[in-house]
């Protein structure tokens, strides 16, 4: 069995689905695809996979992870209480890009969930990934496959690029949705969202879902930092109204955003390190933050380097 292949020095660790899973269940770590982002994957129930996580990732203990299962019954080892309004979420949603906050049961180590008493769960739609946690037979911690704080990868190059070939990853083509899952958690039978993703509030209210704004706008949780996804050279998000300004101002490459929503978010992370490497600054502008869009305002905004251009 193949148990580890972290750190194998000027070498791109291209791996079978087969090699994956034998690193996971030798509690090992590697980059695995979803339909969001490509995440940096180990058992939950390994503490030195969940540490080295925080080790690769360079993230703060504070920022607890989000568990991927493959199946309802994988569920029960984390969660103490699936309330009904949880489970009509994820009849909807999964598999999905859905995350569910819930009750976290004993199995879940503190590191996880950084000390809070709730964990995050979701049932990822990939059918690659779906088949890798199958054959693991365990959840797994699945952060984005990139150094904290910077831009995610929505494709095996990506995870490549960021680690320079000392990270194992899975090629599983780019990701369909391209962005992060929405974070969810029910209270009192009210949906409260935390993390905005294609997923929206729109999409749960026309299924019957009672929907809330944020509970707190410092909720703790992957993504809820005011700087993150940020691009190695600086990125400006500007209102429309204030494109002139900036235009006058700085001399800046101008990125244009696709005008469907699901392509802009699809392209997102892709465009993001594009333009990062052929430029040694760019902005783009958004003039609508409803529906879809929500979720892209909330990455372009914290992908930013200047607060006040918005």
């Amino acid at each position: 069995m193949i148990h580890c292949l972290l750190y194998t020095e000027g070498r791109i660790l291209l791996v079978s689905k087969t090699q994956a899973i034998d690193i996971l269940k030798g509690g090992g770590n590697v980059a695995i695809p979803t339909e969001t982002v490509y995440g940096l994957a180990g058992r939950y129930d390994s503490l030195k996979a969940v540490e080295n996580i925080f080790r690769i990732k360079q993230r703060p203990s504070f920022d607890p992870l989000i568990c991927h299962i493959s199946n309802l019954e994988q569920i029960d080892l984390l969660t103490k209480n699936f309330d009904p309004t949880s489970q009509r979420l994820a009849k909807e949603f999964w598999p999905g890009p859905l995350t569910i906050v819930l009750p976290k049961s004993k199995n879940v180590d503190s590191l996880i969930t950084a000390g809070l008493d709730t964990v995050a769960i979701r049932m990822p739609k990939h059918r690659l990934c779906q088949e890798i946690i199958e054959e693991v037979a365990s959840p797994l911690c699945a952060p984005s496959a990139n150094y904290f704080g910077k831009t995610s990868p929505s494709s095996m190059q990506h995870v490549e690029t960021e680690f320079g070939g000392k990270l194992a990853v899975v090629d599983g083509g780019d990701c369909e949705i391209g962005i992060e899952s929405t974070i969810v958690e029910v209270i009192d039978g009210q949906v409260f969202i935390h993390r905005s993703g294609m997923i929206s509030k729109a999409d749960m209210e026309n299924l019957g879902f009672e929907v809330l704004d944020r509970k707190s706008k410092s909720a703790q949780g992957p993504g809820s930092m005011q700087d993150h996804y940020m691009p190695k050279v600086p990125f400006y998000l500007i209102k429309e109204n204030k494109k002139q300004y900036l235009e006058n101002k700085e001399r800046l490459k101008e990125w244009k955003l696709e005008d469907d929503p699901y392509l802009a978010a699809r392209n997102l992370y892709k465009n993001l390190r594009h333009q990062a490497e052929t430029t040694s600054g760019f902005y783009t502008y958004i003039s609508d933050e409803d529906g879809h869009w929500e979720a892209i305002w909330d990455r372009l905004k914290k992908a930013s380097y200047r607060k006040d251009l918005f």
